[in-house]
């Protein structure tokens, strides 16, 4: 069987398949959501509990789980011919860590360091062109999200984010001091 993908914006794939390929896909990119059988609209029996990612109606799935399609028709044999819209950004970790020094990133006049983590992430999001980031509570997503729109600004040349964008917790946070970049609001 083949499944024909190709990019419809920035956020979403049109999948063309058969029909009964369609519900396979349906089913697999569903989950339960937990603690679903508290909420009114399960009680009252107008949902089911689960989330699905891929709309039967338009075949529409994100751009971020590409990788999971692709392990979806790996499993299961199918074919896969994706078209991508755009070229991936494609960065090294060299240009990334001078890009990232370049940016000054500091909380309470400290250097802010990069974890391991943090920079596999970003250049996951840079090289796929697209990404889900799952990760724990305090694990710096908010600096790999903040990175990872200063790199493409830069090099896409769309211009400057506000900063007003992100909501900040700290008052304390300096995002560098170059001409590309602006002092948190204490938003």
């Amino acid at each position: 069987m083949d499944i024909d993908v190709e990019s419809i914006d920035e956020v979403r794939y049109y999948v063309k398949t058969e029909k009964g390929l369609k519900q396979e896909l349906r089913d697999y990119f569903s989950f339960m959501v937990p603690g679903a059988q508290y909420m009114p609209m399960f009680k009252r029996r107008l949902w089911d509990g689960k989330i699905r990612l891929y709309d039967i109606l338009s075949s529409t799935l994100p751009r971020g789980l590409k990788t999971y399609l692709e392990k979806f028709c790996n499993d299961r044999g199918y074919s896969l011919n994706v078209k991508e819209s755009k070229n991936p950004l494609c960065a090294t970790e060299a240009q990334l860590m001078d890009f990232y020094e370049s940016l000054k990133v500091s909380v309470r006049k400290q250097a802010v360091q990069m974890h391991d983590h943090q920079k596999q992430g970003i250049l996951h999001a840079l090289n796929n062109h697209r990404s889900v980031l799952i990760s724990p509570n305090g694990s710096g997503k908010s600096l790999i999200i903040y990175v990872w729109l200063r790199q493409k600004s830069y090099y896409i040349r769309l211009g400057s984010f506000s900063s007003k964008g992100i909501a900040y917790r700290s008052q304390n946070i300096n995002f560098g001091s170059d001409s590309r970049s602006r002092k948190s609001d204490g938003i």
